[in-house]
């Protein structure tokens, strides 16, 4: 849990993540340049619990900035896709 301390503390300035911070599917390369909030512990110093300020989860979706236009489900066959043409 959470401990009170009397002052400053001085904290290394590259905290290796633990083995489980990121949720599954979450690329470590998508965190470039996003804020994020996390826990410190364990021995040696760990980073865990990664979440998007404000304690919002950390998910693809968010990181990609996807909104849900919709949520009614489509059937049928891609017969051609391509992702270059937007």
């Amino acid at each position: 849990g959470p401990v009170d301390l009397d002052g400053p503390v001085e904290l290394p300035s590259v905290v290796p993540l633990g083995k489980q911070a990121l949720p599954p599917g979450v690329p470590l390369e998508i965190l470039d340049d996003v804020a994020v909030e996390f826990s410190l512990g364990g021995s040696p110093l760990e980073a865990f619990s990664l979440t998007l300020p404000g304690g919002l989860p950390l998910t693809l979706e968010a990181l990609e900035n996807r909104q849900v236009i919709n949520s009614k489900l489509y059937y049928g066959q891609v017969v051609r896709w391509n992702g270059m043409k937007r």
